[in-house]
């Protein structure tokens, strides 16, 4: 088992310290529950956002 950065990734001299994160991109919308009462009005029950991952990993860095 080896260690260390994989064949072929470079660091620039000039990059001495930064940050790496691992995460996925994502999607984010709005959602309502809604149901009409006796007066045919509508009531919104319940709301919320909701936040998907996208299929693809994704790599942020400094």
């Amino acid at each position: 088992m080896r260690s260390g950065r994989p064949r072929g990734t470079k660091v620039p001299a000039s990059q001495r310290d930064g940050w790496l994160a691992l995460g996925s991109k994502g999607y984010s919308f709005s959602w309502e529950k809604r149901a009409r009462n006796g007066a045919c009005k509508w009531i919104v029950s319940n709301h919320g956002t909701a936040k998907l991952p996208a299929l693809s990993p994704y790599i942020a860095h400094s």
